[in-house]
């Protein structure tokens, strides 16, 4: 059986951990009970209007500056949250949750390195912020900085065993580190405690590596219903289909996360490697080309592309991707014997024995 590209990235999706300021004691400004009101009832565009219509005329407050900064948080608009939060810090405000959402920002945008930068502050103004250490641990994640995250997440789970998300971000932990026993049982216990959806989307992973198909395919299946539009979970669906040789279903969930994303190099070499499973080998040559182009250029994507030429008699086209496929790769011998095939067969008889040999 060919082997298909397989997984794809682990998403570090935030949460939100929103600690809020009502205002300043005793602050009765209509405009701010109003923006409360409006962030208590998830109308955080209007709540972040009334904040920034208020900090025009008083700009000095920081607490309003900081509920402006949750505001944009929850809006996504990361880049003010963190100009916010800044600018609340620098107006004397302290405290480890200005530091801790600042770093969610950070994390948010990819900067892992500058978010790990405000949970250590944050941890340090509050030696038990669990959420700060939860997020420093994913950071790490995204630095691949697996063996120093499984440390800080050990201690994030000891100081808080009843927090659904520390136990998912162990998880990807384990995963990278490819303890997949250890990942699964994180998520279980993760989704014990809150069925996130996208620890269902991470222990599916784990069931891929496993072997455990039926599981994975019933994980992403929960995923899909949830987000119809999840590129990745179409993919990594369409993995364990193949894996079960339901090619038909595979070959759908590849079309439809390529829908999704036709960016995605390898979604187009598994497409093409189920419609050679099928024996549709002129439908899968252009999908070889697709990866090719889209720069999945090792040895094994040229293999497989001279296989799928081979299989229609085109031995010309397949002795030039064997040939490339074996300057990348000189030690794989099924290579060989299909260049020695395609020279058999174009009467180079003498470089088939070399291939043969």
């Amino acid at each position: 059986m060919p082997k298909l590209l397989i997984l794809i990235t682990v998403f570090c999706v935030g949460f939100n951990f929103t600690n809020f300021s009502q205002g300043a004691a005793g602050n009765n400004d209509p405009i701010i009970l109003s923006a409360y009101k409006k962030f208590i009832g998830k109308d955080y565009v209007g709540s972040y209007l009334d904040y920034t219509s208020y900090l025009a005329s008083k700009p000095g407050d920081p607490v309003a500056t900081y509920n402006c900064g949750l505001c944009a948080y929850e809006l996504k608009n990361y880049k003010d949250g963190i100009i916010n939060f800044t600018k609340c810090i620098l107006l004397g405000r302290i405290k480890p949750e200005v530091y801790y959402h600042r770093g969610l920002c950070n994390f948010q945008l990819k900067n892992y390195a500058t978010a790990i930068s405000d949970f250590d502050t944050a941890s340090v103004l509050r030696s038990d912020y669990t959420d700060a250490y939860i997020y420093k641990g994913a950071s790490l994640n995204g630095l691949k900085k697996y063996s120093e995250a499984l440390i800080i997440l050990n201690k994030a789970v000891e100081t808080e065993p009843n927090d659904a998300i520390g136990y998912r971000y162990r998880a990807i932990t384990k995963y990278n580190l490819k303890d997949y026993e250890g990942s699964l049982a994180d998520c279980n216990k993760s989704l014990s405690i809150k069925p996130y959806y996208d620890t269902y989307f991470s222990r599916g992973l784990s069931y891929i590596n496993l072997f455990r198909y039926k599981e994975a395919i019933a994980d992403y299946d929960t995923v899909i219903a949830h987000d119809a539009k999840y590129a990745i979970a179409y993919y990594n669906r369409g993995i364990a289909y193949f894996e079960s040789k339901y090619y038909e279903r595979s070959l759908s969930d590849y079309t439809k996360s390529l829908e999704l994303d036709p960016s995605k190099a390898d979604a187009y070499y598994n497409r093409a490697l189920t419609k050679y499973e099928l024996g549709r080998y002129k439908d899968a040559e252009p999908d070889f080309n697709a990866a090719v182009s889209l720069k999945l250029d090792d040895a094994k994507t040229y293999k497989r592309r001279g296989l799928n030429y081979y299989a229609q008699d085109k031995f010309k086209e397949a002795l030039n991707d064997f040939n490339m496929s074996i300057q990348k790769d000189n030690i794989d011998d099924v290579t060989y014997y299909y260049r020695a095939l395609c020279k058999f067969i174009t009467k180079d008889d003498l470089g088939s024995i070399e291939d043969c040999t």
